[in-house]
């Protein structure tokens, strides 16, 4: 055997500029995905999002897998006080509202992994909150209520855009004073619906042609894209002398009709919708009037037909549903009426086995990842 003796290597000025080109290329990669938000490469995990307080009495965000017996995984430290949230299209990433001590409120990323949490948008003179991813993921609209003087209570809110890319802020209509909240995309990203409280209605607003489309709600409550098409539902208030009664409408925003889901004789407060994700059920909050029960989750066909109810259990009152991206599972809080010091708590409700489970105590805010 003979071995073979190679002199040292040394680098070329071509091995240099070669190696110099490549570690450009990842560190750019790098920094797109950074100041994109898509930081957990790999497909996101599965879960459900919630909003529970430590010990110290702080709103932190945790995600739980209903399906195994491992601890939930916090999302957000110890230092962080979180109002509300939202996912990201891609599941990646979650914007969520983080309280400071002089009540204001400032926007904040995190992976839905718990790492690289950062500021995406510091408002020093307003309380932001309630985000709203756009379909494609590059903005978010949401909600902001400036204070005039320190320690003066936030205004009422106004409609901005944040990039999620650079973090650059404006108001979406070129009347920056013009009032709005519980802002909600359509699937494809061409209509915007938000509260107007001025006008007691929800206007539908779009995005490539300015046009508006004026909805009456009496009832304050924002309006809810189903999941295909440019099909807006809305709640409003329905009275009969000194009766009411809450109804869920379907708008269809093309012929500007509307549908009265709830029923024409129906004596019911529907309210809270949300749509499956292949459009066939609506899943709402239903209280017959004057009942002291709480309000309890039903399913609307929405090609019509008899709503069925999932809960039953009128010592809870339920709040709004979420579905899993697969349809099959609901997710909604609940809080027990009669209980003296109850809790929230994150139920969980099977389509298929039709199981109905409480998952975790204290727990508000329930949405589904990815």
């Amino acid at each position: 055997m003979i071995l073979v003796s190679h002199p040292p290597h040394r680098f070329s000025r071509f091995d240099r500029a070669v190696w110099l080109t490549l570690l450009a290329a990842v560190v750019a990669v790098a920094g797109m995905l950074w100041q994109s938000g898509n930081w957990a490469l790999g497909d996101p995990p599965n879960g459900i999002l919630y909003i529970a307080w430590d010990e110290a009495g702080r709103n932190r965000l945790f995600l739980l897998d209903p399906e195994t017996d491992d601890l939930p995984l916090a999302l957000t430290d110890e230092t962080a006080d979180v109002a509300d949230f939202a996912v990201s299209p891609d599941g990646q990433t979650v914007v969520y509202t983080r309280r400071r001590a002089d009540g204001l409120g400032d926007l904040w990323l995190v992976g839905t992994n718990g790492r690289l949490s950062r500021p995406l948008l510091i408002c020093d003179d307003a309380l932001c909150s309630q985000p709203r991813w756009s379909p494609d993921g590059q903005r978010l609209v949401y909600e902001r209520r400036t204070v005039a003087t320190p320690g003066a209570p936030p205004g009422s809110p106004r409609l901005w855009w944040v990039d999620v890319a650079t973090g650059s802020t404006t108001a979406v209509f070129s009347d920056s004073q013009w009032l709005g909240w519980g802002a909600a995309f359509s699937p494809n990203g061409r209509w915007l619906s938000y509260v107007s409280p001025n006008a007691q209605e929800v206007q539908a607003y779009n995005l490539e042609t300015g046009q508006t489309i004026r909805i009456p709600s009496r009832s304050g409550e924002p309006g809810v894209w189903d999941t295909q098409g440019d099909t807006l539902f809305v709640t409003d208030i329905l009275l009969d002398g000194e009766q009411f009664a809450l109804h869920l409408f379907a708008v269809e925003l093309a012929a500007e009709t509307a549908v009265d889901l709830s029923g024409a004789a129906a004596e019911v407060n529907d309210s809270l919708p949300t749509v499956s994700p292949d459009s066939r059920w609506i899943a709402i909050t239903r209280k017959v009037p004057r009942s002291p029960d709480g309000k309890q989750i039903w399913l609307l066909p929405r090609a019509g037909g008899e709503p069925i109810n999932l809960t039953n259990r009128p010592e809870v009152h339920f709040g709004v549903a979420g579905w899993s991206k697969n349809g099959r599972y609901l997710t909604f809080q609940g809080y027990e009426l009669a209980r003296p010091g109850a809790e929230p708590t994150v139920w969980l409700y099977d389509t298929a086995t039709r199981e109905l489970r409480s998952l975790i105590t204290p727990g508000t805010q329930p949405a589904w990842v990815p």
